[in-house]
């Protein structure tokens, strides 16, 4: 079953960090939008997101849990030597 999101802008002056950017030490984003993922009954979900990210995830390039479809939180980059 896949959930679905609805993506509300937060007001201005709200100071939240995004919970999708990927994890990097002093490397802080704020957050515009508020996510949040619905499932049958009610709300599954509610996280913050900032312009890139939510840039990601209007292309479809954020990943998601094989388990419960959720869009995973703190992407891990990869580096390539």
């Amino acid at each position: 079953m896949k959930l679905e999101y609805q993506i509300i802008e937060l007001a201005r002056g709200d100071r939240w960090n995004c919970n999708f950017c990927p994890f990097k030490k002093n490397d802080i984003s704020i957050a515009t939008h508020e996510i949040v993922s619905r499932k049958t009954g009610g709300y599954n979900d509610i996280a913050r997101i900032c312009i890139e990210c939510k840039k990601d995830f209007d292309n479809d390039s954020l990943p998601y849990c094989n388990d419960c479809g959720r869009v995973m939180r703190n992407r891990i980059t990869v580096s390539v030597i």
